[in-house]
């Protein structure tokens, strides 16, 4: 079954995965293109896969207004590695603590700083 890989880089396979809420602690790799998946989906799908080191998605441009403080909590805080293009939303959760990240990359995202005004601020 998909979901108990460890690394997930089918787009298809991704899509269902998070889109059903199958998602599950085994998995430790994330590369994928989404045009079609809900950002709220997508990040609340990621929220269960609290092993995720590296995480790195192509979104297609989103019109909406997202608000990022809808996401669960425990988001990724594993993460050593994120990139997200076209990142949907103007922050990060305030959830994401992000103590293990390395490296960052947000091209093309709307966000305009990491956290809101007050929030957490990395050590």
């Amino acid at each position: 079954m998909p979901q108990e890989h460890s690394r997930l880089w089918k787009d298809d396979e991704i899509q269902h995965i998070l889109a059903n809420d199958l998602a599950t602690e085994e998995t430790r790799c994330i590369q994928f293109y989404t045009e079609e998946l809900d950002p709220y989906i997508l990040i609340n799908g990621l929220a269960n896969m609290k092993a995720l080191r590296f995480l790195s998605v192509v979104m297609g441009d989103w019109s909406g207004n997202p608000e990022v403080n809808t996401i669960k909590p425990s988001f990724l805080d594993a993460l050593r590695y994120l990139r997200w293009s076209n990142y949907p939303f103007r922050y990060l959760p305030k959830t994401f603590q992000a103590n293990n990240l390395v490296t960052l990359e947000m091209p093309e995202s709307k966000i305009v700083q990491l956290w809101e005004e007050g929030e957490r601020k990395v050590p």
